[in-house]
Formats: structure tokens, sequence, C-alpha cells
């Protein structure tokens, strides 16, 4: 069972975050073609309801910026990873395909217009906190390129920051290999449906991912 928590300072600051919490043996491999015909449908839809520009505006976004500020991160240089994704479909300028988990996490940070952290679970050692990153705390991210963490929203095991709301660390990403995942939907917003969200990610992993579920609960 997944042990995680979030921590007391944080949610001080935080009120209303709140954390969706998926545990699921899974199987990965290349997306299927219905997988990216559902993913071109789903991104076409929002680009022609959701102008660029607007982006900024959308409720959930406008809570998580809320949520980097009373951490004390400008969230126009770290931008929270569902805006960053919503942004570049709005423009047009398109998604990476590279497995099916990691692409159907896409899907469900779209829809859901939350952040989507979804991990290796064996990669995470020990129980985990969702926290504010301290000045010293850094990882390499998903892009190899080395982040600060400090006074963003992340994920730690017993031995390290894995995880964030802008990006995640290489060191737990899902790949060929991956044989279980811990996929957190982050929420800055109290009334932001998150058992919905669970739900249709759940259909997604079913559906696209061979999944079995382990666990599924919200840790507020």
């Amino acid at each position: 069972m997944v042990d995680i928590k979030i921590d007391s300072e944080l949610k001080s600051k935080l009120p209303e975050v709140r954390l969706g919490i998926l545990l699921y043996e899974v199987s990965v491999a290349e997306s299927s073609e219905a997988l990216q015909a559902e993913m071109t449908a789903i991104f076409q839809d929002f680009k022609g309801r959701v102008a660029a520009s607007e982006i900024s505006k959308l409720p959930n976004v406008l809570k998580a910026r809320a949520g980097y500020r009373a951490l004390g991160k400008d969230p126009t240089k770290y931008r929270v990873s569902s805006e960053k994704l919503m942004r570049r479909i709005a423009r047009g300028e398109g998604v990476d395909r590279i497995n099916n988990i990691v692409d159907l996490s896409n899907l469900i940070s779209v829809v859901s217009m939350n952040s989507i952290g979804t991990y290796d679970y064996d990669q995470i050692l020990g129980p985990v906190l969702f926290t504010s990153g301290k000045a010293s705390e850094t990882y390499l991210n998903i892009g190899g390129q080395e982040m600060n963490l400090e006074n963003l929203p992340i994920l730690k095991d017993a031995h390290k920051p894995f995880g964030s709301t802008t990006a995640d660390s290489r060191a737990t990403a899902v790949n060929e290999a991956t044989q279980r995942i811990l996929m957190n939907i982050i929420s800055f917003d109290a009334e932001d449906p998150l058992e919905a969200h669970l739900n249709y990610a759940e259909q997604l992993l079913n559906k696209y991912g061979a999944g079995k579920p382990i666990e599924k609960k919200i840790v507020a």
C-alpha cells in the first residue's frame, strides 16, 4: 500500500491541495492507434475551445498559480505542468508520444486540467511526502536538465525528491521495464471533482495499459 502524506507546513499554505492516488500494475508499450486517435480528438477539441491567451484564466490554472505564489515561486517562470501542456496544445505545437502510460497521463492532465505525476513505483523508496522543496534540493528532470526545486510543490521518498508539479525526475520515469506505477493527480482546488478524475484515469489505464488496480485513494 502507498504511504503518502501531505506536509503540514505545505498544507497550511495550500489548504485546498489534495492528491488523487492510483497504484496500478501496467504493461508499458508504444501507444496503440486507438489511444493516439483518442488523444488527437481530445486535443483538437481543446484547441478549438480554448485559446492560448485564455489558459492562464482557467480556474485550475488560477488556483495552481496562486499556490505557487503562496510558496514563494513565480508561476510565470516555473509553470505548472498542466498549464505548459495545455499551452502547447492550444498553440498547435503538438505533444510528444512517449509510451502508453505517459501518453494517457497527458490525456488525463488535459481533461482534468491538473498536474499529473506518474512514476515507476518500484524506484520509489519508503514513505512519500508531498512538501515544499528546500534550497539545496535539485534533480535531473525528464529532459535531463538540473532543476531547482526550492519552493516548488514536490514529492520525495525516504531518500530523495522524485517529482514536482512542474517537471518530474528522470530517475522514476516510466519506461518499458516498469511494472507498477504510482499516479498522482494533484489538485489545488477543494471543489475539483477529484474522484471523477480518478475514475477517468482508471478507465484509461484499464483500456490502454492492461491495468490491474492495487490501490486508489484521495489524500487531503
